[in-house]
């Protein structure tokens, strides 16, 4: 009986005809979907990892092919487009296992595991060594 009754639409016209919307559920359920929800603040931890693979895909397909890079890449992405609360929640385990996974990087596997934590990831780089540096009196006598 449900069926059959008439269903007032936002033109005010009448639809008698049965559609999966025609019942009050229905009819709930399309007014949901069609809202824009807030993201809920419980994570799904595999729907994350599996953004942040297609993330890491997209950075090494611009180039950003070490795992210093592509991580910087992948968490300043997820901080940008799902915000702080969700790309605080990977850590260094998943960045490192999601690049070797891809297989597609330039750094070796031991210095991908050689990060212990993400603070360790973002530390801008130090230089190895101090360049030697040349005083005048030393170039003058080599031309010489």
């Amino acid at each position: 009986m449900a069926e059959q009754l008439p269903i007032i639409t936002k033109s005010h016209a009448v639809n008698t005809t049965a559609s999966p919307a025609s019942s009050l559920l229905g009819r709930g359920l399309n007014a949901i979907q069609s809202r824009n929800l807030p993201i809920p603040k419980e994570i799904d931890e595999a729907k994350l990892l599996e953004v942040m693979c297609r993330i890491m895909n997209a950075a090494f397909r611009l180039g950003h092919c070490t795992f210093k890079e592509n991580a910087k890449f992948v968490l300043d992405t997820i901080r940008v487009k799902l915000g702080d609360d969700i790309a605080n929640t990977l850590d260094i385990d998943d960045l490192q296992a999601g690049y070797i996974a891809m297989k597609q990087g330039t750094t070796p596997k031991k210095d991908v595991v050689s990060f212990e934590s993400l603070e360790d990831l973002l530390a801008p780089e130090q230089p190895n060594q101090k360049e030697p540096e040349f005083s005048e009196s030393n170039t003058d006598s080599q031309h010489d």
